[in-house]
């Protein structure tokens, strides 16, 4: 729906288990995946999730809910 009216879904901010991450990508729920990094569990687990959606040509933008500590992270990946 939003695809045929030229606007981008994003979303996955929250997720937290990679099988629902996993499942939301396989299904084709987002245009652009934005994954917190603090609810994905850190660099490592972030960067796994990145592949998952780059791998299924979706692209990801880092998020971060939680302040100004864990920004300078996001902003490496961006």
């Amino acid at each position: 729906m939003t695809k045929a009216c030229g606007m981008r879904h994003a979303g996955a901010e929250t997720l937290a288990v990679l099988g629902a991450y996993c499942r939301s990508i396989q299904v084709g729920c987002y245009d652009l995946a934005m994954p917190d990094i603090t609810y994905a569990g850190g660099d490592e687990k972030f960067r796994r999730l990145a592949a998952l959606a780059q791998n299924a040509g979706i692209d990801t933008a880092p998020t971060t809910q939680n302040g100004p500590d864990i920004l300078p992270l996001a902003v490496q990946f961006g």
